[in-house]
């Protein structure tokens, strides 16, 4: 292998460059040098990253062959078609469930693609995904299956029956439903798994916004807790996947002061100013000296923050999560029970734990990877 693909092997480098001028472009700024480099598939690495939305609008700048921007735009248009169909479905389901009596909220998807961008189909629409309270998960879940929905375990069975339910509830964040013709949807009773993000419904609740989808208002994250949310999802992935390193910046640009701080409060409040200041340097590689820092970090703080975004870049660029557990949950400083742990470790030099000296403390800061797999394998559609 020679030239550019030898150097960039997934067309991370590559994409990355092209991403940070497409966003200086969404807000009318000058970009130089995002011209797509001959002997990198443009195709491989927009699929794997899933940042099709991005790149499309600005497909004749790109220096892309004519094959390529005529796949872009045929792209673009399945993605509209999926989204105009997803808004549908998304108006169906959170009216089904408010006629229950289930409060709920829509997590990313179409929202935050209108949040972001003004358009619904700004960014990859993949699946739906909603929030409940957790005592409300059985009658959501009953919901569900009236409107044809079903999980992996079959039509008829549920996972949060006895004597899974426990189990479930405890080791899981959701569950995954499909139906034939429709867009999965993941019905969630807390923001991430083992409480990482421990932000109670009720709160959640009380801070929500609404945004019209489709002729209809839907309930969503207010924006402190929606940037706190969409930069932890994405730490907590390691960035794997560009699409959430887009949102983060198109999220965390240009944020009014006061409410910066109000983020940074929250942050701070739940034990995430480091990921958060993590996801932050991220996104600052896509838009420099437009996204503020986290405010109240100590230097040791940052320090750690900083060790934080070198190893997510890393695997950013490569678009596979890695073996990067270990290290990642020590820098992330948890306090919650899950990863009291983990803050042990986080106390140890960095140069210790990069040597995997920190395992012995493993199994009292993640869930046994056979257990996650089984209740995985339970509530995640076929």
């Amino acid at each position: 292998m020679t030239g550019p693909a030898a150097q960039d092997p997934t067309g991370g480098a590559a994409l990355a460059r092209v991403l940070r001028a497409c966003l200086a472009w969404e807000r009318d700024e000058p970009a130089a040098g995002a011209s797509w480099p001959a002997g990198i598939s443009l195709q491989d690495a927009v699929e794997a990253h899933r940042v099709g939305p991005v790149l499309a609008p600005w497909r004749d700048r790109l220096g892309l062959t004519a094959s390529d921007e005529a796949w872009l735009e045929a792209k673009q248009r399945r993605n509209t078609t999926v989204a105009l169909a997803a808004s549908r479905q998304l108006v169906e389901l959170v009216a089904a469930l408010d006629a229950a009596g289930i409060r709920v909220l829509t997590l990313k998807g179409i929202p935050l693609a209108l949040r972001t961008t003004g358009n619904l189909a700004g960014r990859h629409c993949g699946d739906i995904d909603l929030l409940v309270d957790t005592a409300d998960l059985a009658a959501a879940d009953g919901v569900m299956r009236d409107l044809g929905y079903h999980t992996s375990v079959g039509p008829a069975a549920s996972p949060l029956a006895d004597p899974c339910r426990r189990l479930v509830l405890t080791m899981n964040n959701q569950l995954v439903f499909s139906a034939p013709g429709r867009q999965p949807v993941e019905i969630h009773w807390r923001l991430t798994k083992h409480e990482l993000l421990p932000l109670p419904f009720d709160e959640a609740w009380a801070a929500r916004t609404s945004m019209a989808v489709a002729g209809a208002d839907v309930a969503i994250l207010g924006d402190e807790h929606e940037r706190l949310f969409v930069t932890v999802h994405a730490a907590k992935h390691h960035f794997m996947r560009m699409k959430w390193l887009v949102d983060v910046t198109r999220l965390l640009t240009d944020v009014d002061a006061a409410s910066w701080v109000a983020t940074c409060a929250l942050a701070h409040r739940l034990g995430l100013a480091v990921t958060v200041e993590g996801s932050r340097a991220m996104a600052a590689r896509l838009a420099p000296r437009r996204v503020q820092r986290v405010v109240g970090l100590s230097s040791s703080e940052r320090r750690r923050a900083a060790r934080l975004t070198t190893l997510m870049w890393s695997t950013c660029l490569r678009g596979e999560e890695g073996r990067l557990d270990r290290r990642f949950h020590a820098l992330r400083m948890r306090r919650g029970l899950r990863y009291r742990a983990g803050v042990v470790g986080s106390a140890f030099p960095l140069r210790l734990l990069d040597t995997g000296a920190s395992s012995l403390l493993l199994p009292f800061r993640r869930v046994p990877g056979w257990a996650q797999r089984m209740v995985e394998r339970a509530t995640t559609s076929r």
